[in-house]
């Protein structure tokens, strides 16, 4: 989506980034997740499967799969 910065070594595959966006260097993430607008998720985190992200969240640690973060 516009405006969403995914930084070098970042891996991302069938997943959904909002707009504006930042995704961290060396992370990972796969699975059908999905984040909403304004994201920022730091360096080295892992997203496992089919975890949904709110709009306007810092992601500091990483994720169990099926995981679902409101703040």
């Amino acid at each position: 989506m516009g405006k969403t910065v995914i930084n070098e070594y970042a891996f991302v595959e069938g997943s959904i980034i909002g707009w504006k966006s930042k995704i961290g260097r060396w992370t990972r993430i796969d699975g059908l997740s999905i984040l909403g607008e304004d994201v920022q998720i730091a360096d080295e985190v892992h997203l496992s499967s089919q975890s949904i992200i709110l709009p306007n969240v810092t992601v500091k640690n990483s994720t169990k799969s099926g995981s679902t973060i409101l703040f």
